[in-house]
């Protein structure tokens, strides 16, 4: 699936969510996706714990979360570093994979 018919997916089931707001925020969980950049900026020995909190978090609202397929963690400042060299770091490329 492209990357903008997935923007027309989230947009039609955001626009549905607006129009009826008594809808249970567990029926967008499908569509949604979350990108948490700026990962180089973690430290190391506590992504883990970051990660396993924000999954936590996130499954509170969003109850059929899929953390393995709907949350990524990147760093754009590294990827764009590498894409200067001609390559792409695997995060990145896992990013536009799953949405292509």
């Amino acid at each position: 699936m492209s990357l903008l018919k997935q923007l027309e997916k989230l947009l039609t089931c955001a626009q549905n969510l607006k129009e009826n707001a008594e809808v249970d925020l567990a029926l967008l969980t499908g569509c949604t996706l979350f990108v948490a950049n700026k990962w180089d900026l973690v430290e190391k020995d506590e992504r883990e714990e970051v990660k396993k909190t924000q999954i936590e978090q996130l499954s509170k609202k969003l109850r059929n979360l899929k953390p393995k397929s709907q949350i990524v963690y990147l760093s754009y400042k590294t990827a764009q570093l590498v894409q200067k060299y001609g390559m792409i770091t695997g995060e990145f490329d896992d990013l536009n994979r799953r949405h292509q």
